[in-house]
């Protein structure tokens, strides 16, 4: 697996962090300590998770996150118009880092239309 980091800036400048969070209960629960050690690693910056509703709850009772956003979809679809305004709702709040632990290029575009000037993730399917 390799991981890659697309920034124009440093990953050290890390202060408002938005982590794409898997949709599975099972993953989201294994990601814990990969958010616990994101929190150990930036004590400081505030951390907000993007999640599927179902999920919701795990990091709700997450002390390493500061904020849970929804990902819901429109119309109960899932769909790229769907994914242009989540980006839109993320660019909003000004993250000005992404760490995507969803493996899947919907995470990414959602970051870089979001705006996120620093990007971390799986670095495969053209990402």
């Amino acid at each position: 697996m390799k991981i890659s980091v697309r920034t124009s800036k440093r990953l050290e400048e890390a202060e408002t962090i938005l982590i794409r969070g898997t949709n599975w209960i099972g993953d989201a629960i294994m990601t814990l300590p990969a958010i616990a050690a994101i929190r150990k690693t930036f004590p400081h910056a505030r951390i907000s998770i993007l999640v599927k509703p179902w999920v919701a709850d795990i990091f709700s009772f997450c002390s390493d996150v500061d904020d849970v956003i929804l990902f819901l979809p429109h119309k109960g679809q899932y769909n790229l118009a769907n994914v242009a305004r989540v980006a839109k709702e993320i660019r909003g709040k000004d993250f000005n880092t992404a760490i995507l632990l969803q493996n899947a290029i919907e995470a990414a575009i959602i970051a870089f239309l979001g705006r996120i000037p620093i990007r971390a993730g799986y670095n495969s399917d053209a990402r």
